[in-house]
């Protein structure tokens, strides 16, 4: 058994053997080896020759010449033409403003900014105007800006996708949608790619696009051995790309506001260098930075100096910003605003142009003077609650279209075809958003966050409203008809903060004369997270304790010497009374030994503010007897206490101060003439920092049975300094005799109006003389 089986395996070797073919020679082996180098040059040809895999469709040209050249011309014809899907509803009218704006910034290096509601589609129009500037060949070197990195990564794949996926833009620029799609979109196809022989210059990667750069003239006269259909000759390519401009191998290029934007460039093969000339920066903000004063002022600065002067010095750099207001005072709100940045020209467009008579009611109790509109918004909204609790299928919508033509009186909406699913127009779809909050509708939907504000209460003051308050006089110069110059100084760990204020002792008029810190910061904005000129800095010491009287030295001998203040005559003044915050830390009482010591003594007076809040009572109650030989004021709510080393110290009710000097502010606001608050005249960008502080705190109303009380905190993240060295110039004015206006405690409880029963006792009777006398105890 075995040896048979090895008799026919032996068997079955022999007859495969006779099968095999016989030797090559060394010649046909040569030949064959040359046939397979010759076959796989001509396929790596084809490959990375996009001449070769596209001769037709690039060599026959724009498939529509006319649409082509039409696009080239028009912005809005190019949205329409490629991107459909985008641009798919009507535009409005806001919509035509910014494209013709863009078209400005594109062709003649303008500059536009630009606030449209959250949704209206600026980001595509961002998109689109990239790859209009490129394709076109209007600008050579985009650059698309946005708030984060993150999103700068995602606004370039969708640049990408935009290229790689719409099939008439391929059809219209065929030499550059071809190349691109050649790559399969895979990057490292990029360093081999050809036109005939010659390199594109395509670059795909993660960072930036290179669009290609294409010779017509590379073609070739012959026909190609790789290309068996029909060939297309050089002259009759050239024929059909005339008058078409190819090959501009643009740059399109992204950045964020938190990274790196100086010096980008970017150099040709030729060695010629390229550097940005436009610039669209897409909602340079987030939410984060918008509630951040220093984050704000950061990115202002690099929209002014970083993207500014991108471009090279032969041609401007067109600037465009679309963005949307989130909060007052933030970096769109800066940029939009026509004073403060008249070179953006800036535009804001608004969901609802105009809402009915009475609308600003609507969130409070019903009127029974309100309109039928109103009265039918009413029910729509308690419908529509009861719809949310149960679940519904929408039983407001169906209220609305039984009473659309009375509900949608007095409304005037911006863009008709916008409206959601559910939504049967778009006021109501408006209303819907108002609804789920009214906040956010006015901020995001109208571009206005303080129209919510305006329209449930009094206007909170901003610090646009306060920059409007300056009245002409210079920096430094005291008006001829105020009584008192009365200066403030609040401490810090490493600045000294200062403030001069005038004062009219008959209405209480305040103007600011100068501001500053000690030491100088050297620059006209700055904020205490980052000072660079610090205390300790200046004079060489690291410890705080050791370094304040001498600073507090130095600075009392600035704001008190001679010619530092002149009146609108040019006669000399000098300050009355310098106060110095004394509450902070654990250095009071080196400023009280400072206040003792100092050869300015008689004028200087250390302060500390107590944020008296309405369950607390008053500060200084206005039916208490004061105690013997006690220095206190009812109508300003101070007292004058002993310190520890035996002097005196001007003790106040900060909330009272505070809302006192916000009544002055909207005097000031309100008033064409030098009543309640003014600045000197100075540009905005020295008052910013100014502003900005005295709007750093926020107010809310807190009654109890006995008072009412305007009760004051800080905005994360501001800066409050100079707001309290006006407090605080509040506070020494009525020491010095200033009296408040009338107009301040129209609308508050002032300690003058709380009404006790009167006791038939002359006891009583002569508190409450002495009480409405205002008089001082």
């Amino acid at each position: 058994m075995v040896a048979a089986k090895v008799a026919k395996r032996t068997k079955r070797k022999a007859a495969k053997k006779s099968k095999r073919k016989p030797n090559r020679s060394s010649e046909s082996v040569a030949k064959r080896a040359e046939q397979n180098r010759a076959a796989l040059q001509a396929k790596t040809r084809t490959s990375q020759d996009v001449g070769v895999a596209y001769y037709d469709l690039i060599g026959r040209g724009p498939k529509d010449k006319k649409r082509r050249r039409r696009v080239t011309r028009s912005f809005r014809a190019f949205c329409e033409a490629y991107f459909p899907k985008l641009f798919h509803l009507k535009w409005s009218k806001y919509h035509l403003t910014a494209i013709a704006k863009i078209e400005d910034a594109v062709l003649r290096g303008k500059l536009f900014a630009f606030a449209m509601p959250r949704g209206s589609g600026k980001t595509s129009l961002c998109r689109a105007a990239i790859l209009w500037a490129a394709l076109c060949g209007h600008c050579f070197y985009p650059l698309l800006v946005t708030a984060t990195a993150a999103s700068a990564g995602r606004r370039l794949e969708s640049l990408k996708k935009m290229l790689r996926l719409s099939p008439t833009l391929a059809e219209d620029f065929p030499e550059v949608i071809c190349a691109i799609q050649h790559l399969k979109n895979e990057p490292a196809k990029c360093r081999g790619q050809k036109f005939f022989g010659e390199l594109t210059d395509i670059e795909w990667s993660a960072a930036k696009i290179v669009l290609p750069s294409i010779d017509l003239n590379a073609w070739p006269t012959e026909k190609p051995e790789e290309v068996e259909d029909r060939w297309i000759s050089r002259a009759t390519v050239l024929k059909n790309w005339k008058g078409i401009k190819t090959g501009f191998g643009a740059i399109i290029d992204v950045a964020s506001m938190e990274g790196e934007i100086r010096g980008r460039s970017h150099t040709r093969n030729d060695g010629s260098e390229a550097r940005p000339d436009l610039a669209v920066v897409d909602d340079p903000q987030t939410k984060r930075t918008a509630k951040s004063v220093g984050l704000t002022a950061e990115r202002e600065e690099v929209l002014a100096g970083d993207i500014k002067y991108l471009s090279g010095p032969d041609r401007p750099i067109g600037v465009v910003i679309p963005c949307t207001v989130i909060y007052e005072n933030d970096l769109a709100d800066r940029i939009l605003d026509k004073d403060r940045h008249p070179e953006y020209r800036g535009e804001r467009s608004k969901m609802v142009d105009r809402f009915p008579e009475g609308w600003e009611k609507i969130l409070g109790p019903p009127d029974p003077d309100e309109s039928n509109t109103i009265k039918k918004w009413r029910m729509y909204r308690k419908i529509q609650l009861e719809d949310f609790a149960i679940g519904g299928d929408g039983a407001q919508t169906k209220f609305y279209e039984d009473h659309q033509d009375e509900m949608d009186r007095g409304f005037k909406v911006t863009w008709k075809e916008r409206k959601g699913r559910d939504d049967a127009s778009a006021i109501q779809h408006a209303v819907n958003l108002f609804f789920l909050d009214p906040a956010a509708f006015f901020a995001e939907a109208q571009n206005d966050p303080q129209g919510f504000r305006s329209s449930t209460g009094p206007k909170k003051i901003t610090a646009a409203d306060l920059l409007k308050c300056t009245n002409g006089i210079p920096r430094g110069v005291v008006p001829d008809d105020y009584d008192l110059l009365v200066g403030f100084i609040d401490v810090s760990e490493s600045v000294l903060w200062w403030a001069v204020c005038a004062i009219r002792k008959s209405d209480f008029a305040l103007h600011v004369v100068d501001f500053g810190t000690w030491p100088d910061q050297q620059m006209n904005y700055y904020q205490l997270s980052t000072i660079r000129q610090t205390l300790q800095r200046h004079y060489g010491r690291a410890s705080f304790e050791a370094v304040l009287p001498e600073a507090l030295g130095d600075l009392t001998e600035s704001l008190t010497s001679e010619n530092r203040w002149i009146t609108e005559s040019g006669t000399e003044t000098y300050l009355d009374v310098l106060g110095i915050d004394s509450g902070w830390g654990l250095y009071a009482v080196d400023v009280y030994k400072f206040c003792r010591r100092s050869d300015q003594r008689a004028i200087l007076q250390s302060t500390k503010g107590v944020g008296i809040k309405a369950t607390n009572g008053w500060f200084v109650d206005p039916i208490k007897k004061p105690k013997k030989g006690a220095v206190e004021s009812v109508s300003g709510q101070w007292k004058l206490v002993p310190t520890r080393i035996k002097t005196k110290l001007l003790r106040f009710d900060s909330n009272f101060a505070k809302s006192k000097l916000v009544g002055l502010f909207r005097l000031g606001v309100g008033s064409a003439n030098e009543t309640g608050f003014s600045i000197f005249q100075a540009t905005k960008a020295d008052l910013q920092v100014l502003v900005e502080q005295l709007t750093a705190e926020v107010s809310q109303r807190v009654k109890t049975k006995e008072r009412e009380v305007d009760e004051f905190k800080e905005i994360p993240g501001r800066d409050n300094h100079f707001f309290d060295d006006l407090v605080g110039c509040v506070v020494l004015g009525h020491r010095k005799g200033a009296k408040f206006p009338e107009t301040l405690t129209r609308n508050e409880t002032s300690p003058e109006s709380q009404s006790q029963p009167q006791s038939k006792s002359p006891k009583s009777s002569r508190r409450n003389r002495r009480r409405k006398a205002n008089v001082k105890w």
